[in-house]
This record gives structure tokens, C-alpha cells and sequence, in this order.
């Protein structure tokens, strides 16, 4: 959960995150680092079965924070669906930098957010064709500092 705020930080793919607890960017993003969360988990454990027993597991903590989503999913449905595409820019990005994906089937998944390797750095190319330079995620630094965006 907290490796796919990470993700979102501005030096990576640079998500609207919210100001404060509460307020409606920083709840949808909650959501898109939950699913982020759920699609990274379900690569990592493996065949079917593992998949089917990790949800079992932990199908309660998950859709706690899905729930919280409900009403706003029924008045806007295409809420859900931006979710879900940003949770999975965000798990394809893990899996580029945890090596379950190449730079090519990367950019093949996600044609409309192109990364090149420029100086053993990941760049992404935005829509003003200036280059960011995603840094790499630090997976041994402390939740909290991870989700508050801090760069690595």
C-alpha cells in the first residue's frame, strides 16, 4: 500500500494527492494506493490457488478501503474506472523497478505514459515533452516517509 503512494510522488508519476486527510484527492488516492496494492499482491504470490488464499486472508483490510468508496462509485462510476487505470500505471511501475516487467513491456502496457532509461535513470515524457527522472523507490525506508511523497 504504501509503495504505490511512492509511486505517485512527483519525481515518479507524479499523482494529485490530496492537502489534507480527508478531502477527496487525498481519499482517491488512498483508493488508487489500496488497488495498487491488491494487483502488485496478486503478481507477487504466485499461482492461482496462493492468489485465492492471500484474498481470503486479506480481503477484509483491502476492501475496507474500497468500501469507504461506495457511495461516490455509484454517483460516478467512471471514478472506479480512473482507479483502476492509475492503480495499474502505478503496479506496472513497481514491476518495472522490482524487475517483473522490462523498460518495453512497460511502455508497451502504458503508451500514454512512455519511460526511457537516460543514465541508469528511468525519464518519463509528459505532454510538454520536458523530461522527470523517476528516482528509485527505496524499499527499506519507513512507511510514513514513503507515503508522505518524500523523494529518494
Amino acid at each position: 500500500h504504501e509503495l504505490g503512494h511512492a509511486s505517485g510522488d512527483e519525481q515518479r508519476l507524479n499523482r494529485v494527492k490530496g492537502k489534507s486527510f480527508g478531502d477527496e484527492d487525498y481519499a482517491f488516492e488512498e483508493l488508487v494506493a489500496e488497488m495498487t496494492s491488491c494487483f502488485t499482491a496478486s503478481r507477487l504470490v504466485g499461482d492461482e490457488q496462493s492468489v485465492d488464499n492471500y484474498l481470503k486472508e486479506n480481503a477484509e483490510n483491502h476492501m475496507r478501503y474500497v468500501k469507504s468508496w461506495a457511495k461516490e462509485i455509484k454517483k460516478n462510476p467512471k471514478c472506479l474506472e480512473d482507479a483502476v487505470k492509475l492503480a495499474q500505471t502505478a503496479t506496472d511501475f513497481l514491476d518495472l523497478h522490482g524487475g517483473y516487467l522490462t523498460l518495453s513491456e512497460y511502455n508497451c502496457r502504458q503508451k500514454d505514459n512512455p519511460i526511457e532509461l537516460v543514465n541508469n535513470n528511468f525519464v518519463m515524457k509528459n505532454a510538454l515533452q520536458s523530461s522527470i527522472v523517476i528516482e528509485p523507490i527505496n524499499i527499506d525506508m519507513q512507511p510514513e516517509e514513503q507515503s508522505k511523497g518524500m523523494r529518494i
